[in-house]
């Protein structure tokens, strides 16, 4: 498989799988400061961190971020904010968000349930949005597939915004996964890992190897 597929490596917490994930060619690297995560960073320390990384695609990742504090952390280091919110956020929320960081650096994760569907009227607010797998109980980080054929749905549907896949992408998934969502950006994080925050060199080199068709 040798496809344009841009990458982004989350739940990054060490120096050294920023350097590989940058060797391999990951495009966009995250950072998550939503404390109820297993990969959770303070703020310096994802501060610290994300200056190791590339600029360009260094994203900061968290969950309904307080405005009071998303305009204190814009002043960070970071080129984009995903922010993973429930699908009934507010539109004032997400043009706060939007006012803060710009629509072009915002990545919305919106928590759609299988019966419900994406509103129009947020692509006012951002031009980026992660699709993860839905779960009740879960911001994100299930570590469980999603559904492929309804992100090709929202892309078709919406082909001038930028789609990012998430949801349980590894190795041995991720050529099925673009094949069946159109996907050109990807976001993989547990399916690179030996343990949460830690990944696995191994299991890196072996999915960029799927995707630009090294084995193939």
């Amino acid at each position: 498989m040798n496809i344009p597929v841009l990458v982004k490596v989350c739940g990054l917490t060490r120096v050294e799988d920023i350097e590989l994930s940058a060797e391999l060619g990951a495009r966009y690297f995250g950072f998550i400061v939503w404390p109820k995560s297993p990969r959770g960073l303070s703020w310096e320390q994802a501060c610290a961190l994300a200056e190791k990384a590339p600029q360009g695609g260094r994203v900061l990742v968290d969950v309904e971020t307080p405005s009071d504090v998303l305009a204190e952390r814009v002043k960070g280091p970071f080129d984009y904010f995903q922010i993973h919110s429930q699908l009934e956020v507010g539109w004032a929320t997400l043009a706060a968000w939007a006012g803060l960081v710009g629509k072009q650096r915002l990545w919305f994760a919106p928590r759609i349930p299988p019966r419900e569907s994406l509103a129009s009227g947020v692509f006012e607010f951002c031009d980026h949005l992660l699709l993860d797998t839905y779960d009740p109980h879960q911001a994100g980080g299930t570590g469980r597939t999603g559904d492929w054929s309804r992100f090709y749905e929202y892309k078709s549907a919406y082909p001038h915004k930028n789609w990012i896949l998430a949801g349980g992408l590894n190795p041995q998934n991720i050529v099925a996964a673009c094949q069946q969502s159109c996907a050109e950006t990807v976001d993989v994080n547990s399916g690179v890992e030996s343990s949460p925050g830690i990944k696995d060199p191994a299991k890196l080199r072996a999915l960029f190897d799927v995707l630009i068709g090294r084995s193939a």
